[in-house]
């Protein structure tokens, strides 16, 4: 009975930390132009979007009359052990002087634990500049730009689509920040993008595999050869 009651106990912590962790993840989306900056936390006032791992925002920022930006997360894509992370948007500058601006989604209590593959893809067209970067962060702090996982760009006044992979090792809840800059010049300019970023745990080598199988399988002939001599 003793033994039970402490089971119960475990497994009730357990479920308690989990459940402490879930709710503190959060989904935020920052936009600047240097001067004004406007955060939009998932589910918060200024989220247009009304699902949850889903930001949408539509604005005017600095010379950047029309800026229309979404960012997406669990459980909308991805799942807590297989998460995505995916961030657009289109704007539209009429200026004298030009000007530059940064979108940035972050996603903290990343779950998955051990080496990770990181997979980046970026897309979109520019009539200016644009560059894009990802970061993870294991103090899970958002919108900390800790260790680089990708970089692209700069792109100028072009088409583009890229990809790339790298891997990380995660040992506690962490954050994942995408950062997307665009600078237009003096006139009319249009620019749109797209990311999506994928983390899965990395799968072991095969030399590792094969190792732990032939020492089982090893260990098993072992076994029957001994108990035949026995016998």
């Amino acid at each position: 009975m003793i033994n039970y009651l402490k089971m119960l106990v475990l497994i009730l912590t357990v479920l308690m930390i989990v459940g402490v962790q879930s709710t503190q993840a959060e989904l935020m989306m920052e936009i600047s132009d240097g001067v004004t900056t406007v955060t939009i936390v998932d589910q918060g006032t200024n989220d247009s979007l009304s699902a949850l791992g889903g930001i949408g925002y539509t604005g005017v920022m600095g010379i950047f009359s029309v800026n229309v930006s979404s960012a997406f997360s669990i459980p909308l894509i991805g799942s807590p052990m297989a998460p995505q992370f995916a961030l657009s948007s289109a704007n539209i500058s009429d200026s004298e002087n030009g000007g530059t601006l940064t979108i940035m989604m972050t996603q903290t209590d990343i779950q998955p634990l051990g080496l990770l593959d990181v997979q980046s893809l970026v897309g979109g067209t520019t009539v200016g500049e644009m560059s894009f970067d990802t970061y993870f962060n294991k103090s899970n702090d958002p919108f900390a730009m800790e260790t680089n996982t990708s970089s692209f760009g700069t792109y100028q006044n072009q088409a583009f689509s890229r990809e790339q992979k790298s891997q990380i090792s995660n040992d506690n809840p962490s954050s994942f920040t995408t950062v997307a800059t665009l600078t237009h010049k003096a006139g009319k300019r249009v620019s749109s993008f797209g990311t999506h970023v994928t983390v899965a745990v990395a799968p072991e080598p095969v030399s590792t595999v094969l190792f732990i199988t032939g020492g089982a399988l090893f260990a098993a002939r072992c076994y029957r050869k001994k108990n035949l001599i026995l016998s």
